[in-house]
């Protein structure tokens, strides 16, 4: 039964191995990427106000992206909703 335990418990800390190994090269190439178009319209990497605000920008599509569903999600009856599906 020992053997048993031990053989999942190596697997099960092996699974989570090819996750970090993809994660280094992802990381790798999303800086270089990153670095390459803050290149290319000369900003530098560090720049405060163009990354706060690509930051805004993006979280306000993304709240955008929430609320529109939400909002037309609302509107209808909920008995029709289920008798449509």
């Amino acid at each position: 039964m020992r053997e048993i335990q031990f053989a999942f418990r190596r697997w099960a800390s092996a699974s989570t191995r090819p996750c970090f190994l993809w994660q280094m090269p992802c990381s790798f190439v999303r800086s270089t990427c990153l670095h390459a178009i803050a290149w290319c319209f000369g900003l530098s990497p560090n720049d405060f106000w163009s990354l706060s605000s690509v930051s805004i920008l993006l979280a306000l599509v993304a709240g955008l992206a929430m609320y529109i569903p939400a909002r037309r999600a609302m509107q209808m009856d909920p008995a029709t909703a289920l008798r449509h599906d």
